[in-house]
């Protein structure tokens, strides 16, 4: 497997589209990239950028804990990417669940029936 860095500039600035058969060819660090949707990883980044400028206007930043947030949040985000790219695939359980519980879907809106 051939580092693609291309791909990798690509997958940071938009998401891309890629046929089973390209996946395979790629790279870790590019599926990885893909995988978590990267290029909408920046608006973590920035709300924690916020953070930590608020933190330096109240005198209250400090580099080390607001690193570990920030690289935290990032990887939160990152893995409920991959997470619910993984329950839309696996949905049957999820439906199963929403019948036992009574819940009715109407358009992205989930009522109790």
């Amino acid at each position: 497997m051939k580092v693609n860095f291309t791909m990798w500039k690509k997958a940071l600035n938009v998401i891309p589209e890629v046929s089973k058969e390209d996946w395979e060819h790629l790279d870790l660090i590019s599926r990885w990239l893909i995988a978590t949707r990267a290029a909408v990883l920046i608006m973590t980044f920035l709300s924690a950028a916020l953070a930590g400028i608020f933190a330096i206007r109240d005198g209250g930043f400090h580099f080390l804990p607001w690193l570990a947030l920030t690289f935290g949040l990032i990887m939160a985000h990152a893995s409920n990417n991959i997470f619910n790219d993984y329950t839309r695939r696996t949905g049957r359980d999820f439906f199963k669940q929403c019948k036992i519980l009574n819940l009715d879907r109407i358009g992205n809106e989930w009522y109790r029936s």
